[in-house]
């Protein structure tokens, strides 16, 4: 007998649409997402490919179909029960720059979602050492400021923080996008090495 494969996240018949707009960006659209799967989604700019990636993270609510996180529905989640969610789909942007907080050195934002997910003050700095390293960046870079590091070391530092509640699938939208081609390159390397501990949602416009 066949084994059959639960996905993390299924959604099924769900369309998206913009006020502004006067036709859908997203219609009828199914996707599942198994453990350990990478999956690629491609397209050029204005297709809908981040909306896509906003409707899986429920930054964005569809206009109906069905959405589950093994299993159980989350479309209709008021946003205080979307702590599941949060911490099993995590996303990393295309600006890395844009999505710190300037104010914030790399290290205390890293350290503040832990912290949001019930981490001590000290266990959240230690988890958030670790990401770091595991993206490549030493300890120093926990004091510095994103103003103060690289496209690719802030971006190194993204992922480190998206990594940080240790989820079951990271979308990863256009993060290479702003990126010179050899920072590209260490960022791609960089993902690929995760293959088998996460989930991976890879969207670009550039294959």
């Amino acid at each position: 007998m066949a084994e059959t494969r639960t996905p993390i996240i299924s959604f099924r018949n769900f369309s998206f649409q913009y006020r502004a707009q006067k036709q859908p960006t997203l219609h009828d659209i199914n996707l599942d997402i198994y453990p350990g799967e990478r999956v690629l989604v491609a397209g050029p700019s204005g297709s809908g490919k981040s909306t896509l990636a906003r409707v899986i993270t429920l930054l964005e609510r569809p206009d109906d179909g069905s959405g589950s996180l093994f299993g159980k529905e989350i479309l209709g989640l008021p946003r205080r029960q979307r702590k599941d969610v949060y911490s099993n789909i995590q996303m990393v942007f295309q600006m890395p720059l844009e999505s710190f907080d300037p104010s914030y050195t790399l290290g205390a934002s890293i350290a503040e979602v832990a912290r949001s997910f019930g981490a001590t003050r000290a266990e959240a700095k230690e988890q958030a050492l670790e990401k770091l390293q595991l993206v490549g960046l030493d300890e120093s870079f926990y004091q510095r400021f994103p103003s103060q590091v690289s496209g690719g070391q802030c971006q190194r530092a993204a992922l480190a923080r998206a990594l940080t509640v240790d989820p079951s699938v990271l979308i990863c939208d256009e993060v290479t996008s702003a990126l010179d081609v050899s920072t590209q390159a260490h960022i791609v390397s960089l993902i690929e090495r995760l293959k088998g501990k996460v989930s991976i949602v890879f969207i670009t416009h550039d294959l």
